[in-house]
């Protein structure tokens, strides 16, 4: 228990260290960009998350299945063949970007220079990603920890560099900002490559790996881009159905935002991953039904008090020009509560390798947030976008549920719909609340604050995160 709580607890680190350093570099470009520029940035990025799943094809997707089916003595060669695997496909896409560089950069709106910027920056992120997850399967998640501080300290380094010489350098503010989140990655794509290559050997079972790894990793590039598409199409189609660059700025600022509790889900999600695969491997059912319990009311308390802390954050954290963007915040709150309600049957279906319905599923979603976004976003601009895009969660959730209750394997899929219906109308009327409360600063906070001292007061009773 206390060497799961620790692993949470460098994981969690991970992740906040690398969005607080984006929320601490969101403080000085906001002010330091025009809205038009963020959108730009923000623009770069949604293409960079998109391509940094395909760019590797997802191999990392693969590891935490592998290490329950593969000896322990072959995880290195296993690693260093689908990193292999993962380069020359990065090659591939690099030659085919290049023959269609123009039209990419018509269509993208972002210049040739940054397309390559970005297909590199992509592929550092995933690399970042790879080692992550290799890291959190071996239970040694403070070296993740280590990587996301340097990787942080030197987008501050650089950003300040930039932003103090921008006259002098005579690049545009939005390309530094880009340059200031590219370099750190590129360089550890550069140590992550070495790294895994020097402890294993690519060639050794290299067919046997490849056959492992290609089935589950696949439907996970699908899944990966439909998610990728699912939670960047806002932004893009905003630009195009609204052909206003500032309004995807504070679109975007709000999601980057909220997307905090999304890197919270991500870092507990890594954490009960293992410690719910070695469960489910020894059939101990009941403490998955115990644990789960508390993982999914810790969540949830994170959720709400959030929610009603972030009005005066956002206002911290950027210019006023961004805080009409204040209403949308419930709405992305509850889209990134169904991603972590999903991600139950999702994790489900990776442990029975069971991948192909994950891909049908997010590909079915993120048609509907295309279809929803076409119609919505027109007649009621960003909370159009912002309820399409939760809609399109919530869909995904009854999907896999109806997919893990019809799965036939040698375990029962542990998680009915009524596990999660009480925690889903808790969370949906904090949501109405904080759409009354939205002046009332001290109604907000005092909220907060006991749905803070509820979940010490557990975490201290129980002696365990979940």
């Amino acid at each position: 228990m206390r060497k799961d709580n620790l692993q949470a607890v460098f994981n969690i680190l991970s992740q906040l260290i690398l969005n607080g350093t984006n929320f601490v570099l969101i403080m000085i470009f906001t002010r330091f960009l025009s809205t038009s520029d963020y959108g730009i940035v923000s623009i770069f990025q949604a293409y960079a998350l998109f391509f940094a799943i395909i760019v590797g094809l997802n191999v990392q997707g693969s590891i935490g299945t592998a290490f329950v089916h593969i000896g322990e003595k072959e995880r290195n060669d296993y690693l260093s063949s689908i990193m292999l695997l993962a380069v020359i496909f990065f090659g591939i896409i690099i030659v085919i970007s290049i023959i269609f560089i123009q039209p990419f950069a018509k269509f993208s709106e972002l210049s040739p220079t940054l397309i390559i910027l970005m297909l590199c920056y992509s592929f550092g992120s995933f690399s970042f990603n790879f080692a992550n997850i290799k890291y959190v399967y071996l239970r040694k998640s403070q070296f993740s920890c280590l990587m996301a501080f340097i990787i942080s300290f030197s987008m501050i380094i650089l950003s300040w560099i930039g932003v103090n010489n921008q006259d002098r350098i005579g690049i545009q503010p939005y390309v530094l900002r880009i340059l200031s989140i590219s370099i750190p990655y590129l360089v550890c794509a550069c140590y992550v490559l070495v790294t895994i290559f020097y402890k294993g050997n690519p060639f050794v079972g290299l067919k046997k790996y490849w056959k492992f790894c290609l089935p589950i990793c696949l439907p996970l590039v699908f899944h990966g881009v439909s998610q990728i598409i699912l939670g960047q199409t806002d932004k893009i189609m905003i630009q195009k159905l609204l052909d206003d660059n500032g309004l995807v700025g504070i679109y975007s600022f709000i999601v980057t935002f909220v997307h905090i509790l999304n890197s919270i889900y991500t870092a507990l999600n890594n954490t009960w991953v293992p410690i719910y695969y070695d469960y489910t491997k020894n059939k101990k059912f009941n403490l998955i039904e115990k644990r789960s319990g508390r993982y999914c009311n810790l969540f949830l308390c994170l959720c709400i008090g959030f929610l009603f802390v972030s009005p005066e954050f956002i206002k911290i954290f950027a210019d006023s020009n961004y805080w009409g963007g204040m209403n949308l915040i419930p709405l992305i709150v509850l889209a990134v509560f169904f991603t972590f309600l999903y991600s139950f049957a999702v994790n489900y279906e990776l442990y029975y390798k069971r991948t192909k319905w994950i891909a049908v599923g997010t590909s079915a979603s993120a048609l509907s947030n295309i279809v929803l976004n076409a119609i919505l976003i027109p007649k009621f601009e960003l909370i159009g976008a912002a309820v399409a895009t939760l809609l399109s969660y919530l869909l995904l959730f009854i999907f896999h549920q109806l997919c893990a209750f019809t799965m036939k394997t040698d375990t029962i899929y542990p998680y009915k719909f009524s596990f999660f219906i009480k925690r889903i109308g808790v969370i949906l009327i904090a949501s109405a609340i904080f759409y009354f409360t939205k002046d009332a600063v001290i109604a907000r906070w005092l909220i907060a604050v006991i749905v803070g001292v509820y979940l010490l007061l557990t975490i201290k009773k129980n002696r365990v995160i979940f």
